[in-house]
């Protein structure tokens, strides 16, 4: 799986037209929430962003209390996939999502160098 480097991020960043960003992981947090209350299992489909996909959706979803807002977090691979701000890697990981066609738990990704296995499960996911 090719994860997106800052440099990518700054190209996605001159594509969105919503340039608030406050405002933007609103949007983005109120989206993403109807789709995972409709299917939960998409959640995979954010990959290893799914950790700052899930921190968004705590801190701007506006609608009913729902699975997604839950403590379960893997702060490591988080940590792995930042891109300095929730903003930035929530990007990458909305763009990540748009090219999944499938739901699948099983990742690997580049790390310093080597291949990295990454078992996506959350706990709090229905």
């Amino acid at each position: 799986m090719s994860l997106y480097t800052d440099e990518d991020i700054d190209k996605l960043q001159e594509q969105v037209t919503e340039k608030n960003e406050t405002k933007y992981l609103q949007q983005a947090a109120d989206g993403v929430g109807k789709l995972l209350i409709e299917s939960p299992q998409r959640y995979k489909t954010f990959g290893v962003y799914w950790w700052a996909i899930k921190e968004m959706l705590k801190k701007h979803y506006t609608g009913s209390k729902a699975w997604f807002q839950g403590n379960d977090e893997n702060p490591i691979i988080k940590s792995r996939n930042w891109h300095k701000t929730l903003y930035r890697t929530c990007l990458a990981g909305l763009y990540f999502h748009g090219q999944q066609d499938e739901h699948k738990s099983d990742f690997s990704y580049d790390h310093q160098g080597g291949k990295v296995g990454y078992t996506l499960i959350d706990h709090d996911a229905v």
